[in-house]
């Protein structure tokens, strides 16, 4: 027994044994320099000097390998691998998504398993590119640029204005107020005209994502990350304040209990009878709105309706309407949520960005204050209130933008989780066969 409590054992071919006394601890070495160590917390690693690599497989089932030329392969518990070559660092994930980013360029490119593509610039504006040709790039401006695979390309920008150009030529621009001018393929300019149907453009207030909508609608669902809306409470691209700023009262959302909530809002402009009860029908008409089949989430209708009567009540129709956003997010495709997370991440770097100079000016304020006189000492403080209250209203967004954030994210986990368990009940089907 040696000093440290082993046991080394040194056999013939010069390879040997160190094992511990009342420990799973162990060490073996061979002639040729490879050697493999069992630790304490179960931690088994090998190394092979012909091929200079390490490989580390951890009690969870996780497992990492460690290249001579300091490149890395990381396996973790439920499957997802990730590579690190350099400034080259691949994710592959088990849901068959793959990410690729460049340390040294700064451009990020996602896989997704239908095909699609995103690719992410330094500058932040992301590309994304779907099989059927469809590609839509959105810009750090706010502009959004969408092209087709037969010519067509509409660029939307912040202002509102709305470009459509088509193959042969032709282009149809569409303003904030709704104006069209139309301009021939062969040049001629048509008289400015009004649209039968008006639309406006607004923002998501989740994922800041532009949508073109009917001037009318009541409630909308982002194509993007998912979320549901009031259509007068959004904010109307080119004009800074909402839809109805002036009519209706600005509520916050996810007071699902209050009488005054953006749920009682829906709730009973769909209960177009008065009755205190929304039956599947005119479930169905705002499901329509939201651009869904009428007998979409049926399920999610039948597990709220508690008394069976064929009609949601109020305190029904919150369950359901909780459920029916859980299960339109999952409507979402696996790029639309990998971006919408992206573009949320970014907003969150901005306000800490926002609050870090507030705090800094917040700082500077109070030590002009307590050198204060007289003559600036109320301006001086009425700065302070200011910086004061903008802090106060970043930290609210910040902790929306979060919530927002995680719910985006813990979609991806969930999706990612499912794919792998598939795999294996698929791997375990095809033994037992």
């Amino acid at each position: 027994m040696r000093a440290n409590g082993s046991i080394l054992q040194t056999n013939a071919d010069g390879s040997t044994i160190e094992t511990w006394k009342d420990s799973e601890r162990r060490h073996e070495t061979t002639p040729n320099g490879d050697w493999m160590e069992v630790k304490e917390d179960g931690t088994h690693i090998q190394y092979s000097n012909e091929q200079k690599v390490k490989i580390s497989k951890f009690k969870n089932g996780s497992e990492l390998q460690e290249n001579d030329d300091g490149s890395t392969i990381e396996t973790d518990s439920e499957g997802m691998i990730i590579e690190k070559m350099g400034n080259i660092y691949i994710e592959i994930r088990t849901d068959g998504s793959r990410l690729q980013k460049d340390g040294e360029t700064g451009i990020s490119i996602e896989k997704f398993g239908d095909g699609t593509t995103v690719q992410t610039m330094p500058d932040h504006t992301r590309i994304v590119r779907r099989p059927n040709g469809h590609a839509t790039q959105r810009n750090p401006n706010g502009t959004v640029i969408e092209t087709w695979k037969d010519g067509r390309r509409v660029q939307t920008s912040l202002d509102g204005v709305r470009i459509e150009k088509f193959a042969n030529g032709r282009t149809v621009q569409t303003d904030s107020s709704g104006t069209i001018i139309e301009k021939l393929a062969d040049g001629t300019l048509l008289p400015p005209r009004q649209p039968k149907l008006v639309q406006k453009c607004v923002s998501c207030s989740k994922c800041t994502t532009i949508i073109s909508i009917p001037n009318d609608t009541f409630v909308v669902c982002c194509p993007m990350c998912r979320h549901i809306m009031l259509g007068h409470q959004i904010n109307v691209i080119g004009s800074g304040k909402t839809a109805a700023e002036s009519k209706t009262k600005k509520v916050q959302w996810g007071t699902h209990d209050d009488s005054g909530s953006e749920v009682k809002t829906i709730f009973d402009r769909y209960d177009v009878n008065g009755s205190g009860g929304i039956d599947q029908t005119e479930v169905g008409n705002m499901l329509k709105d939201l651009n869904f089949p009428p007998t979409e989430f049926a399920e999610i209708f039948m597990s709220a309706d508690d008394n069976s009567d064929g009609e949601l009540q109020f305190h029904e129709f919150v369950e359901y309407f909780n459920e029916l956003n859980s299960a339109i997010l999952a409507t979402a495709k696996p790029a639309d949520l990998s971006m919408s997370a992206q573009m949320m991440e970014d907003q969150k770097a901005e306000l800490s960005q926002a609050k870090e100079e507030l705090v800094r000016m917040q700082k500077i304020l109070e030590e002009k204050l307590s050198k204060a006189t007289i003559n600036n000492c109320d301006d001086l403080a009425n700065e302070k209130r200011k910086a004061d209250e903008q802090i106060v209203v970043i930290e609210a967004e910040l902790k929306l933008r979060e919530k927002h954030f995680e719910t985006a994210v813990k979609e991806q986990h969930k999706r990612r989780h499912d794919a792998l368990q598939a795999k294996l009940q698929a791997r375990k089907d095809a033994k037992a066969k």
